[in-house]
């Protein structure tokens, strides 16, 4: 497993103590909720939902095993992740403690209150941290083993959620172009290729049912567009509907504008026209999300905080028993508080910069900082293409970042014992 044989007993213990923490914060009693229907109907192709979640759910007979089924997923993942990092430090006292700090962060309510949700959160979450584990191991050690590895998890996660299929697209391209500019091998030239592939047959699943797409669309068109008259006249010039009927300067809920003819047909081909505007508008593509990523303390005058905390969703559908000490998991990863998360992001980005001017480049850098970016796109992309439940959207990009952070650190650690014991 990558791991030196004097740790495996360790290692073997710390995952022993991982097994039993989660199934101690298991609760099998499974939360239903309307979407939850969607995952429970079956289709490979042109569903309302992408098929990953109902093709595993369909595996299992009860809801109660699906939870069971989730939380092993959900173990499996972690398990994984840490063993692939600890595989790529060398000394001995970073390398348990970054096993320590994703078992942990594994084990945190945040995490394991999804795995009792009958919804694709879960499965999200998981499928996040096994990609995760699947790209360091491929950048590690190419080899047709770790691709196919990466390209079995890519396609599993596309097909997840709505939103991954342009998320996977991003990476597809991005591997394209560093494959073309380093002149890769052949290995990598597949794993680009296999990844355009993906990308592309989840493009034309997601036009085969359009209904979830419309709606989100109509939701942000109601919700952000419309109340702002200037970005209204701006996509009237753009070909959408004018739809006098509706009021300026307010919100309207999405389903009163798809009870309106003109507007559910522009909503057909609507999402390029949005693209436009935030392209046309970077300000607006930014600041939005922005200002919805962190906590903020309110004034006495405040009558509610009515704010999402992007990067630490409060969110808690299902249930959960805590199994770790108050203030780690409040370290790890607090509801709707970030101070740990900056304090954590700005001691490991500035330690990075330093080791990295001091001791030279780490090529076991680039997978977490790529992986801090990718998040953070993700985040603004999971805002900008729906208003409904932000912060359940966010979770996958929330858990993300701290991974990356954590591997950093890890790294960098490593990166200066190993430097002093020289």
């Amino acid at each position: 497993m990558g791991i030196p044989r004097a740790d495996q007993w360790i290692v073997s213990g710390l995952l022993l103590g991982f097994l039993s923490l989660r199934m101690l914060a298991l609760r099998t009693t499974p939360l239903l909720y309307f979407d939850s229907r969607d995952y429970l109907h079956l289709e490979l192709w042109g569903g309302r939902r992408p098929f990953t979640v109902p093709l595993l759910f369909w595996l299992v007979p009860s809801d109660s095993l699906r939870v069971v089924e989730q939380a092993a997923i959900s173990v499996f993942a972690w398990i994984a992740l840490a063993l692939v990092v600890a595989a790529g430090l060398e000394d001995r006292r970073v390398r348990l403690g970054s096993v320590v700090a994703l078992l942990a962060l594994g084990s945190t309510t945040q995490v394991t209150n999804w795995d009792t949700t009958i919804l694709s959160d879960s499965i999200a979450i998981s499928l996040t941290v096994l990609l995760v584990a699947a790209w360091i191991a491929v950048y590690r050690s190419p080899s047709r083993w770790s691709v196919a590895g990466v390209l079995a998890v890519t396609l599993l996660w596309t097909f997840t959620r709505e939103l991954h299929v342009y998320v996977t697209a991003l990476v597809a391209l991005v591997v394209v172009g560093a494959v073309a500019v380093k002149r890769a091998s052949a290995l990598w030239w597949v794993t680009a290729a296999s990844l355009l592939f993906v990308a592309t047959l989840g493009f034309f699943e997601s036009r085969a049912n359009e209904e979830t797409s419309k709606q989100n669309l109509a939701g942000v068109i109601g919700a952000r567009i419309l109340p702002n008259q200037d970005a209204r006249a701006w996509f009237i010039d753009a070909g959408m509907p004018p739809m006098p009927q509706l009021a300026d300067g307010r919100a309207h809920p999405d389903n009163e504008l798809l009870a309106i003819p003109e507007f559910d047909r522009w909503a057909n081909e609507g999402w390029p026209v949005y693209a436009r505007y935030l392209v046309t508008h970077p300000t607006v593509a930014i600041d939005g999300p922005f200002r919805e990523l962190l906590e903020e303390r309110p004034a006495y005058s405040d009558k509610s905080a009515g704010k999402e905390v992007l990067l630490s969703p409060a969110d808690a559908y299902g249930r959960a028993r805590p199994v770790l000490p108050g203030p780690v998991e409040d370290v790890l990863f607090a509801p709707a508080r970030t101070g740990a998360l900056l304090t954590l992001a700005v001691g490991t980005l500035a330690a990075a910069l330093v080791v990295h001017a001091r001791l030279g480049r780490d090529p076991r850098r680039h997978v977490p900082i790529a992986l801090v970016g990718g998040a953070l796109l993700y985040v603004g992309l999971s805002w900008h293409g729906s208003v409904f439940e932000p912060g359940r959207h966010a979770m996958p990009a929330a858990v993300a970042i701290r991974i990356g952070l954590i591997a950093l650190l890890g790294v960098v650690i490593d990166r200066i014992a190993v430097a002093s014991a020289r």
